[in-house]
């Protein structure tokens, strides 16, 4: 079954780890339904503006944004600047996180597991 999404034209969604897998095909979604859409990343910031470029063309506000999620008081001022920008928020989508492998517990790595952890805990 297919279902119509029917988003608010005022404020913009936002998409918490926008810039890559599932965070890149809600933002999509998000423009098609006519939403404008702000996009964070951490790393991954050439393929976010490449993202940003091509919602763009959908006739629909575009931004992205740089956002640590580990830093609470600097990511909940950048969110501040995004309400600021697109003139408010009306959808939060978390979509973030590293990437890692699908592997038993026992054979991930410390440093893998912490950085899943800091990320996913906070």
């Amino acid at each position: 079954m297919a279902y119509a999404l029917t988003l608010s034209k005022n404020g913009a969604a936002v998409v918490l780890g926008g810039s890559g897998g599932a965070g890149e095909v809600i933002a999509r979604a998000l423009a098609q339904a006519g939403s404008a859409v702000a996009m964070t990343y951490l790393t991954n910031e050439s393929k976010a503006r490449q993202l940003r470029e091509e919602i763009a063309t959908m006739g629909v506000g575009a931004s992205i944004h740089r956002i640590d999620l580990r830093e609470m008081q600097a990511a909940m001022d950048e969110i501040r600047a995004i309400a600021g920008l697109h003139g408010g928020i009306h959808t939060l989508v978390y979509a973030a996180g590293p990437y890692h492998s699908l592997a038993p517990i026992s054979e991930i790595s410390p440093d893998e597991l912490q950085s899943v952890i800091a990320i996913e805990v906070v």
